[in-house]
C-alpha cells in the first residue's frame, strides 16, 4: 500500500479524520491491529526517508553557499564597471549632442536665408510679369478673349498679392480694380441672355470667368436680377385681376383701391402665387443642378430670400388690408389690425376675433408654402435653408411681435361684451328674480369665458407656434383678474339687492363697523320684504355658492390644460433652438451624422416657433425657462388669477354667510338693551298667582328661523347631489352651512349677553327661559351647547344667594369661569345704591388682580387693552397677560386702530431687543399662521436672542392656498430646508435676511417661486457657499459678507455690497445699474475694472479700510463713462507714502469720469511726518470739464490735503462749491444709516507755515 502524503501539508490537516480515513481504506480480511500496525511502520519509514533528505538537502546546500557569494561578488564589479561604461558614452552623446545643435541651428539659419531669397526671387519674377502683363492686358482686351483677360488678371492679382504694398504698384493696383469691373460689365450681357435662354454651356463659362477674378457675388446678383423680374409681375398680377371700375379710380388713393378689391380676392389668390412661385422656383432648381452643380443649393434660396425682401413691404400692407375686409366697419375705411393696435381708427371700433382669424388663415397659407419650399430646398445648407424660411414668414414679424396686445385687447371686448348685471336695483319687490337672473348669468359666462381662453390657447400655436406663450400667459392671466373683477363688481350688486349692504361700497356685514347704524338699516329693509322674497333671497344668494365652485373647478382644469399645453411645447420645440447663443445653437441643430449631411433632428426643429427663435436667443431662454417650469406639478400658469379666484370665493363665503345671518343679527341686535332685564316686580296689594316665563319674541324667531336652515339648504344640497357619489358630499355642505349660521346667532347672542350691565331677578328668570329655549333649537340642529351658554343658563337658573357657592363649589368646575365671575358681578350690582354712594363710583379698583386678568380685560378689545396701561400704576401690567395668552389676536384695524381707522395695508412686526425678556416660539408659531389668514402683506420678526439657539422657522405656517404675503423680513431665525410642494412665496416682493442660518437647498428653491421679487437683502447669514441671484424683477439688492456671488438680474438698479469685492464672481445681465454703494476690505484692480462694467452707472459710493495696504493704481484704459455722483469714505491707517497712494487713486479716479458732477470725499486721518511733505505729487494736465460740486469731509488742514484742494480748484474748469469741513455725515454700509463724521484730532500748528514752504 503506497502512503500519500499530501494531506499532511494541509493547513487543516485533522490527524482523526485521517485516521478514520485509513481504516476505512483496508481490506475487509485484514484486522484492524495489523492494518494500523502496517500503517504506523510505513509513516515511521517515510518520515525517516523524509529526514534522511533534508539532511542530505542541506549538507548539499551549505556547499554551495561559498560559490554563490563569489559570483554575487564578481556581478557587482560588472555592474559598476557597466555603469562607469555608459556614463562615459553618455557624456560623449552629449558632446555630440552638443556640437550637433549647434549645426543643426547654423543650418536652420542657412535655409531660412535661402527660402527668402528664393521668395524674393519669385517676387522679382511676380513684379516682372506684373509689368508685362499690365502692358499687355489692353491687348487681350481688344482681342475680346473673355476667358483669356480674366485669366490674366488672374495672374495680375496674384502678382499684387505677391509684391504686397508697393507704391511703385500703386497705380497697377487701382487699373485692376477698373479692369475687373470692366470685365464684368462685358460678361453681365451675355450671362443675363445665357440665364433666360437657358444656355447652359455659355452660363458655366461666364460662371468660370466671374469666379476666375473673384466676382461670384456678381454672378448672383445677375442671376437674382433676371428671375427677379417676372416674380415681380407674378405679384403685380394681382392688381392686374382687379375690376375696371377700380381701376378708373381716380378720386381714391391706392390704398383705399386695393382695400375695396382685396376682401374678396388676397385670401384665393394667394394659394395660387405661392403654386406659381413654388412651380418656378422647382424649374429654376432643376436648371441649376445641370447649369451651376456646385451653387444651385445656394444661387436658387438667394432668389426667394430676395424675392421676399422685395415684396415684403407690399406684402405686409396687404395682409393688414385683408385682415380688415372680414369686417364691415375696417373694410369701409380700409383699415386693418396694424391702424387699429396704433390707435389709428375712429372711437369705438376695436379689434374683433375675425380680424386675428383671418391673420391665421393667411399664416397657414404662408406655413403650407415654406413646408413645401422646406422640401425643395432639403439639400441645402442649414443655415441658409434657415434664413430662407425666415424670409418667408417675414411679413408676419410685426404681427407677431404684437400678438400678446392684440389677444390682450380681444379678450377684454369679448369679456366686456359677457353681460353680468342682472342685479340692478329697480326698488322693492323684485330682488328674488333680479338675484336668480343675475346668479344664471354669472355661471352661464364661466364656461364662456373658458372657452374664449381656450380659443386663444389655439390661436397662439396656430399663428405663432409658441413662441408668444409667454405673452399668452400674461394676457390670459390679465383676462382672468378683468373677468373676476367684474365677478367681484356684480357681488357688489349682488348685496345690495340681498339686502346686505346699502348703496356705496358694500362691506360686509361681518366687519365690525358702525353695526348699529347698519342693523337699523337692516331692520327697516327687512320689514318691507315679504317670505317669499325673502326665501327667494336666500335661495338665490345659496346658488352664487353653485358659481363658486364652477369658477374654481373650471379655473382650474384650464390651468392644468394650459400647464400640460406648456409641457407639450416644451417637448416639441427642439432644444438646441434655447442654447446659449445662436452659433451653439446652429451647431448643435447642424451637427453631421458622419456623411456630411445635417441631421435629421436640426431639420425636424425648423418649425414656425424654432425659425422665429433661433436669433433671439436672450427671448428663447425665457421662453424655455418657462416652459420647463410648466412641467413642475407646483406650477402655477395663471397665478395672479389662482390667487383671485380664491379670493373671490371667500368673498362669496362672506356674502352668503352675511345673507343667512343678517336675519339672527336684525333680530338680536338691541338685545344687551331690552328694559326687562333691569324691571323689578310689581308689588300688588293683592295676592296673584304667578305664572312661569315664556321665551321672548326675539329668541323664539331667531329658533324658527334656525330650524328652517335644513329647508332652505335642501334646494342647493339637491342640486349638489345629483348622482349616488355626491349625496354623502351634498349632506356634509348642507350642515357645515346649517352649523355655520347656528355658530355665528350663538355667537351674537352671547357677545349680546355680555353687554348686559344690570340684570334683576325678574330678568334672570327671563333671561334663563330665553337661553333654555335657543338650547334646545340648537339641540334639535344636533348642535352642542357651547359651555358659555350653558354658563349663563346655569347661572342665571340658581338664586342669587346661592350663585356664589355655585362658582365656588365642584360642579362650577364644568362652568366657564370668566363667565360665570361676570354674570355674579351683574346680579350682585345694584343700580340705586352705584348712584348714590360716592364710594362705589370706583368699584372696578376695588376688584382683585385675578378679576380684573381672567374677567374684564380678556372682554375687551386688543386696542383697549393695552391702553388699560394708562389708568394708573397698578393697571401698567394687568394687561399683558390678557393679551398674550389669547389664542385668537386679532390684528384687524378695530382691534389694533380703532374703528375709524382706514386700513391701507396689513402688517406684523416683531421686534425683540436683547436686553428684554425672550419671546417664546410658541407664540411666534401661533401669530404668524394667524396673521397670513389675516391677510397680512408685511411680516418682520426682528428678533435678537444672544443667548439662545435662532428661532426656528417653519414653513407650514405659511401654508395658505391664497397667501398675501408681500414683504418678509427675519433676523436670528433658521430659515433652512423647505419642503418641495412649499409655495408660500409666490407674492413675495421683497426679502430680508439679517444673521440667518441658510442653506443651499432653500436658496435654489428660493429665486424659482418668487418670481415677483423686487428687493432682496442678505446679510451675514450662515450656511451658504455659493450665492447665485437670479431675478427678472429684481430692482433693490443688498449683500454682506457672501461669498461666491453670482448676480443675473435685467433689471437690477441699485446695489449695495459689504465685503471682500473678489467674492463676487461675475454680474451679467445688467445693464440698468445705475447706483453702486459698496463697503470693501482692499481696492484691488478687479474691483475697478468690474465697476467700470457697468454702462449707466451713476452714483458710486466706496468705503474701504485697509489698514496699510498701498491702494491698487487705476489702469489708464478704464473709464466710468456715466458716472455722475461719487462718493469715497476712507479710513487712512497706515504709513504716510500708503496716504499718500490714496490720493494719487483718488485724482485717478475722478480723472476717470469724465462727466463726473459731484464728489464727496471722507477721510479719517492723521497728520503726515514734516520730513516727506514735499514727495507727494498732485499734478496733471487733465482739465474735467463737469464737475461742480466737491466737499471734503474730515478736513484737518493738512498740507496734503491743501495741495489736493488746489488741484481740484485747478483742474475743475466748472466748479461751483468747494466745502473743505471736518465734520460732516457719511454713510455707512455696514450699518446702513448715515453717521458723524467726529473731528477726533487736533489740527497741525504748523500747516501755515508748511503750506508757504511749498
Amino acid at each position: 500500500m503506497m502512503l500519500d502524503l499530501g494531506p499532511f501539508s494541509d493547513e487543516n490537516f485533522d490527524r482523526k479524520k485521517w485516521v478514520n480515513s485509513a481504516c476505512q481504506s483496508r481490506h475487509p480480511q485484514d484486522s484492524v491491529d495489523k492494518h494500523l500496525a502496517d500503517l504506523e511502520m510505513k509513516i515511521q519509514m517515510v518520515s525517516e526517508e523524509i529526514g534522511a533528505s533534508l539532511e542530505e538537502q542541506s549538507a548539499s546546500s551549505l556547499l554551495r553557499v561559498p560559490r554563490a557569494t563569489r559570483e554575487v561578488i564578481r556581478l557587482r564589479d560588472d555592474a559598476v564597471s557597466l555603469r562607469s561604461a555608459v556614463s562615459s558614452i553618455l557624456d560623449k552623446l552629449k558632446k555630440a549632442e552638443g556640437l550637433s545643435a549647434e549645426s543643426i541651428m547654423a543650418l536652420a539659419k542657412y535655409d531660412i536665408v535661402k527660402q527668402r531669397m528664393e521668395a524674393a526671387y519669385e517676387t522679382l519674377q511676380d513684379a516682372a510679369g506684373l509689368t508685362q502683363l499690365s502692358s499687355t492686358v489692353e491687348d487681350v482686351f481688344a482681342s475680346g478673349d473673355l476667358p483669356r483677360a480674366a485669366e490674366t488678371l488672374a495672374n495680375m492679382r496674384h502678382c499684387l498679392s505677391a509684391v504686397g504694398e508697393v507704391a511703385e504698384f500703386a497705380n497697377v493696383r487701382k487699373q485692376l480694380e477698373v479692369l475687373e469691373d470692366r470685365l464684368d460689365s462685358m460678361v453681365q450681357p451675355r450671362l443675363t441672355d445665357a440665364i433666360s435662354n437657358r444656355k447652359v454651356e455659355v452660363a458655366q463659362d461666364l460662371r468660370g470667368i466671374l469666379i476666375r477674378i473673384g466676382r461670384f457675388k456678381s454672378m448672383e446678383l445677375h442671376y437674382t436680377k433676371v428671375h427677379l423680374k417676372p416674380i415681380k409681375q407674378l405679384w403685380e398680377d394681382f392688381d392686374l385681376k382687379q375690376p375696371p371700375s377700380n381701376k378708373l379710380a381716380t378720386d381714391k388713393t391706392s390704398n383705399e383701391i386695393q382695400s375695396a378689391t382685396s376682401s374678396i380676392l388676397f385670401s384665393t389668390w394667394l394659394p395660387n402665387f405661392y403654386d406659381e412661385l413654388l412651380l418656378y422656383l422647382e424649374q429654376e432648381w432643376k436648371w441649376c443642378m445641370v447649369a451651376f452643380p456646385e451653387d444651385y443649393k445656394s444661387l436658387v434660396p438667394k432668389l426667394l430670400i430676395e424675392t421676399m425682401v422685395a415684396v415684403g413691404a407690399s406684402f405686409v400692407s396687404r395682409i393688414n388690408l385683408a385682415t380688415g375686409d372680414v369686417v364691415p366697419e375696417t373694410k369701409s375705411l380700409g383699415k386693418g389690425i396694424l391702424d387699429i393696435l396704433s390707435g389709428d381708427m375712429p372711437k369705438g371700433i376695436k379689434i374683433q376675433t375675425k380680424h386675428l382669424e383671418a391673420l391665421i388663415e393667411l399664416h397657414n397659407m404662408t406655413q403650407t408654402f415654406a413646408r413645401n419650399i422646406q422640401h425643395l430646398f432639403s439639400e441645402s445648407d442649414l443655415r441658409v435653408l434657415m434664413d430662407t424660411l425666415k424670409s418667408v414668414y417675414l411679413p408676419y414679424e410685426s404681427f407677431k411681435q404684437r400678438y400678446g396686445q392684440m389677444e390682450r385687447a380681444i379678450l377684454s371686448a369679448e369679456i366686456a361684451g359677457v353681460d353680468l348685471r342682472g342685479a340692478v336695483t329697480r326698488g322693492v319687490g323684485a330682488q328674488g328674480i333680479e338675484l336668480s337672473e343675475t346668479v344664471r348669468r354669472m355661471e352661464e359666462s364661466i364656461p364662456q369665458v373658458i372657452v374664449l381662453l381656450e380659443a386663444a390657447v389655439e390661436r397662439c400655436i396656430s399663428f405663432t407656434g409658441g413662441s408668444e406663450a409667454d405673452e399668452l400667459i400674461i394676457a390670459v392671466d390679465d383676462i382672468m383678474l378683468l373677468y373676476i373683477s367684474t365677478l367681484q363688481e356684480t357681488l357688489k350688486s349682488v348685496r345690495i339687492v340681498c339686502g346686505v349692504d346699502h348703496g356705496g361700497d358694500g362691506v360686509g356685514s361681518r366687519k365690525e363697523m358702525s353695526l348699529d347704524k347698519k342693523d337699523g338699516q337692516s331692520s327697516r329693509r327687512s320689514d318691507s320684504i315679504s317670505n317669499e322674497e325673502e326665501w327667494s333671497i336666500v335661495q338665490g344668494a345659496l346658488q352664487i355658492l353653485t358659481v363658486t365652485d364652477c369658477l374654481t373647478s373650471r379655473s382650474s382644469v384650464f390651468e392644468a390644460s394650459l400647464r400640460a399645453t406648456l409641457a407639450r411645447l416644451s417637448t416639441a420645440l427642439s432644444v438646441s433652438v434655447f442654447g446659449s447663443s445662436a452659433d451653439q445653437n446652429l451647431s448643435h441643430a447642424a451637427s453631421d451624422d458622419g456623411n456630411g449631411e445635417p441631421s435629421l433632428g436640426g431639420r425636424a426643429a425648423l418649425d414656425v416657433a424654432a425659425v422665429r427663435l433661433i436669433d433671439v436667443p436672450e427671448k428663447a431662454r425665457k421662453l424655455f425657462n418657462l416652459l420647463s417650469q410648466s412641467k413642475d406639478p407646483r406650477f402655477h400658469a395663471l397665478p395672479l388669477a389662482s390667487q383671485r379666484v380664491a379670493a373671490f370665493a371667500d368673498t362669496v363665503n362672506e356674502l352668503v354667510y352675511d345673507v343667512l345671518i343678517s336675519k339672527v343679527r336684525q333680530r338680536l341686535s338691541d338685545v344687551s338693551r331690552l328694559p326687562i332685564w333691569s324691571s323689578v316686580e310689581e308689588q300688588s296689594a293683592y295676592h296673584l298667582p304667578t305664572f312661569s316665563a315664556s321665551p321672548q319674541s326675539y329668541v323664539t324667531n331667531v329658533g324658527e328661523y334656525l330650524l328652517t336652515l335644513p329647508q332652505q339648504l335642501e334646494p342647493l344640497a339637491e342640486g349638489i347631489a345629483n348622482s349616488d357619489a355626491n349625496n354623502e358630499e351634498a349632506q356634509f355642505f348642507a350642515t357645515e352651512w346649517m352649523f355655520k349660521v347656528a355658530e355665528g346667532a350663538t355667537a351674537l347672542y352671547m357677545e349680546q349677553l355680555r353687554g348686559i350691565q344690570y340684570i334683576t331677578d325678574r330678568g334672570a328668570q327671563q333671561l334663563s327661559v330665553d337661553i333654555e329655549y335657543l338650547s334646545n333649537v340648537l339641540s334639535a340642529l344636533s348642535m352642542p351647547i357651547p359651555p358659555v351658554l350653558s354658563t349663563f343658563h346655569t347661572c342665571l337658573s340658581t338664586p342669587r344667594d346661592q350663585l356664589r357657592d355655585l362658582i365656588k363649589s365642584d360642579s362650577g368646575n364644568q362652568l366657564d369661569l370668566p363667565t360665570a365671575n361676570l354674570i355674579y358681578l351683574s346680579v350682585e350690582a345694584d343700580e340705586k345704591s352705584w348712584e348714590s354712594d360716592p364710594h362705589n363710583k370706583d368699584r372696578m379698583n376695588k376688584l382683585p388682580d385675578s378679576i380684573l386678568e381672567s374677567c374684564i380685560i380678556p372682554l375687551l378689545p386688543m386696542r383697549d387693552a393695552v391702553e388699560t396701561s394708562l389708568i394708573s400704576r397698578r393697571w401698567r401690567h394687568l394687561w399683558r397677560h390678557s393679551v398674550l395668552t389669547r389664542h385668537n389676536l386679532e390684528f384687524d384695524y378695530p382691534n389694533v386702530f380703532g374703528i375709524d381707522y382706514e386700513v391701507k395695508r396689513y402688517s406684523l412686526k416683531v421686534e425683540q431687543k436683547s436686553f428684554l425678556p425672550p419671546i417664546s416660539t410658541r407664540n411666534l408659531d401661533a401669530w404668524v399662521p394667524l396673521a397670513i389668514a389675516k391677510g397680512v402683506e408685511d411680516i418682520q420678526l426682528l428678533l435678537d436672542r444672544p443667548y439662545l439657539t435662532s428661532y426656528v422657522f417653519s414653513y407650514q405656517l405659511l401654508f395658505q392656498g391664497s397667501s398675501t404675503l408681500k414683504h418678509l423680513a427675519l433676523c436670528d431665525c433658521d430659515l433652512r430646508q423647505p419642503p418641495p410642494d412649499f409655495d408660500g412665496f409666490n407674492n413675495l416682493r421683497s426679502l430680508s435676511l439679517s444673521y440667518v442660518t441658510l442653506d443651499q437647498i432653500f436658496m435654489a428653491h428660493l429665486f424659482p417661486n418668487c418670481l415677483l421679487l423686487e428687493s432682496l437683502k442678505i446679510k451675514n447669514c450662515h450656511g451658504l457657499s455659493h450665492l447665485n441671484i437670479v431675478g427678472d424683477r429684481l430692482s433693490d439688492l443688498k449683500l454682506s459678507q457672501c461669498g461666491g456671488i453670482e448676480i443675473s438680474a435685467p433689471n437690477l438698479v441699485s446695489l449695495e455690497f459689504c465685503g471682500d469685492f473678489s467674492t463676487i464672481i461675475s454680474v451679467t445681465t445688467s445693464p440698468r445699474l445705475a447706483r453702486i454703494v459698496a463697503d470693501v476690505e482692499r481696492m484691488r484692480p478687479a474691483v475697478h475694472s468690474c465697476l467700470a462694467s457697468f454702462p449707466e452707472l451713476e452714483t458710486l459710493h466706496l468705503q474701504y479700510w485697509d489698514e496699510g495696504y498701498r491702494l491698487s493704481q487705476i489702469s489708464s484704459d478704464i473709464t466710468f463713462r456715466n458716472l455722475k455722483q461719487l462718493s469715497l469714505n476712507q479710513s487712512q491707517s497706515g504709513t504716510s507714502d500708503h496716504n499718500l497712494d490714496r490720493l494719487k487713486s483718488v485724482r485717478d479716479l475722478i480723472t476717470a469720469a469724465p462727466l463726473l458732477e459731484e464728489f464727496v470725499l471722507t477721510e479719517y486721518t492723521s497728520r503726515f511726518p514734516d520730513e516727506i511733505r514735499y514727495n507727494v505729487e498732485c499734478s496733471g494736465s487733465f482739465k474735467h470739464d463737469h464737475l461742480k460740486r466737491v466737499k471734503l469731509q474730515g478736513f484737518l488742514g493738512n498740507w496734503y490735503e491743501m495741495k489736493f484742494a488746489i488741484w481740484i480748484m485747478k483742474n475743475a474748469a466748472k466748479l461751483e462749491i468747494l466745502v473743505l469741513t471736518p465734520g460732516g455725515s457719511a454713510y455707512d454700509v455696514n450699518f446702513e444709516k448715515w453717521i458723524d463724521v467726529r473731528d477726533r484730532r487736533k489740527y497741525p500748528s504748523s500747516w501755515k507755515q508748511d503750506m508757504s514752504k511749498d
